[in-house]
């Protein structure tokens, strides 16, 4: 008894001194700072804190386990919420979505690049090599390169914890957040890859074998020019945007023609008559109107232009589709198989990219005809059993930062057949494919890029090759 009065006596001292130091300015953990925000600055977020809850009431894609999760991390936030840099904020109101495990209840990713300042340059994954696919003229010499390491962790383990701040698959977040919070040091210094809001250390390997180590000072937001947090696959585009003028360097040049997926850069959808072979091949990068261009008008007219043509093959890619209405290019794929021939095959090329009702419309035809229908290249940016359709919008008043919830069901595995899902169990539409894995994978290769050349595209031909040795 008298030992464990001792035991007890220990931890409650212990507990008041740890207190007491953080208390007077020693940080705790990474993005915690050594002394609080001002009175003023605190109210403020303890008044957006109040607002996190509201993913727990609206989402309906929380379990009751992540649902807890949630409420217990929720409560940790508000205990440092006077200490929390203003990064370590925003990645926690992340996390507050994040804990949901689904790809599309999630926060802006805004403010990585409009309110934090940002090293210029952009990423792209390539497999597991994440490539300096563009910057700005004064990091032309790392331009193309692999970064290994950010501030000396390895780039894997970088996306392992950035990961965290984002739910669902995880190539959803390396699509489409990772690459904007790799830019950013207070975002990497809130993560706890290195302690410095202000620079970071990037580690980069070049082809030719030379190992490169560069500090980087982060720029304004007026100084970083970026081109939006959904097209990540603008940035592998030579031509330079509007906003960065000609002082951005590409790692592919100028004179290397682009690959029919790069091509028509401001083009929802385009329609290739014979990419090679009698193959016809459709870019579809948004499953939705853009302006005055109807997507459904558009692909009615590519079915005309098909029945006339007669192609032996059909390419449908929607490798960068992050998704918009499934119903709208439903009628497109369905039709498909009619138009071909008996031997014709319909390939949906996929990527880490290809979200929502981008998912949709790269499976359709595997109901109508999966025997002739090849879903090549890498895995999607979803699960099979996922929420989405957008319920409410979590403003928070004062910082800004901007969350959606999700609130209705999907099952691509098996169809959705419950009540809280989108579509009804007898719709066509309400599919049932098993697997949203590909039928081959095919990962993009950089060398392959810089040639100009569609590393899948390549391997379907190789496959059509192949097939006609066999048959």
């Amino acid at each position: 008894m008298k030992n464990l009065k001792v035991i007890i006596l220990l931890v409650v001292a212990i507990s008041i001194v740890g207190w007491f130091a953080f208390s007077k300015g020693e940080a705790r953990a990474p993005g915690l700072n050594k002394e609080p925000i001002s009175q003023e600055a605190l109210d403020k977020r303890l008044e957006d804190i109040t607002y996190l809850p509201r993913f727990l009431e609206f989402d309906k894609s929380y379990s009751p386990e992540n649902r807890k999760r949630a409420e217990a991390y929720i409560e940790e936030v508000r205990r440092n919420a006077a200490y929390m840099s203003e990064a370590a904020f925003y990645l926690a109101v992340r996390k507050t979505a994040a804990l949901a495990d689904n790809g599309h209840t999630r926060v802006s990713a805004m403010p990585a690049f409009k309110k934090f300042d940002a090293i210029p340059l952009r990423v792209y994954w390539f497999g597991d090599d994440l490539r300096i696919v563009r910057a700005h003229k004064d990091l032309a010499d790392i331009v193309g390169g692999r970064i290994t390491h950010i501030n000396g962790v390895k780039i894997a383990e970088v996306a392992d914890i950035l990961g965290q701040y984002t739910g669902g698959h995880k190539h959803f977040g390396a699509s489409y957040i990772t690459p904007l919070l790799v830019a950013s040091p207070a975002i990497l210094s809130a993560a706890g890859i290195g302690d410095d809001d202000h620079a970071a250390v990037y580690t980069v390997a070049m082809d030719d074998g030379t190992l490169k180590e560069k500090s980087l000072v982060a720029r304004s937001p007026e100084e970083n020019s970026f081109f939006g947090h959904n097209s990540g696959w603008r940035n592998l585009i030579p031509e330079p945007s509007t906003a960065e003028s000609n002082n951005w360097v590409s790692a592919l040049p100028l004179d290397v023609p682009l690959p029919a997926y790069l091509q028509q850069a401001d083009a929802p959808f385009f329609l290739i008559e014979d990419i090679g072979g009698g193959i016809a091949y459709v870019n579809i990068r948004h499953n939705d109107n853009k302006g005055d261009i109807m997507i459904m008008e558009r692909l009615s007219e590519y079915l005309d232009v098909l029945r006339e043509i007669k192609p032996k093959h059909v390419i449908v890619d929607v490798r960068h589709n992050s998704g918009g209405n499934l119903h709208l290019a439903a009628g497109f794929m369905f039709a498909l198989h009619d138009l071909l021939p008996d031997d014709g095959l319909v390939f949906s090329i996929t990527g880490k990219s290809t979200f929502s009702a981008g998912i949709y419309t790269a499976f359709y035809t595997k109901v109508t005809n999966p025997e002739r229908t090849i879903v090549i290249g890498e895995h999607v940016a979803d699960r099979e059993v996922s929420f989405g359709e957008t319920g409410e919008l979590i403003e928070l008043p004062n910082s800004g930062y901007l969350g959606v919830t999700a609130i209705q069901k999907h099952n691509l595995a098996t169809g959705c057949k419950e009540d809280i899902c989108h579509l009804s169990a007898d719709n066509p539409r309400n599919i049932a494919v098993g697997s949203v894995a590909p039928d081959v994978e095919v990962v993009e290769n950089f060398q392959d890029f810089l040639q100009g050349k569609d590393t899948i595209l390549a391997a379907i031909f190789k496959y059509l090759e192949d097939r006609a040795v066999t048959q």
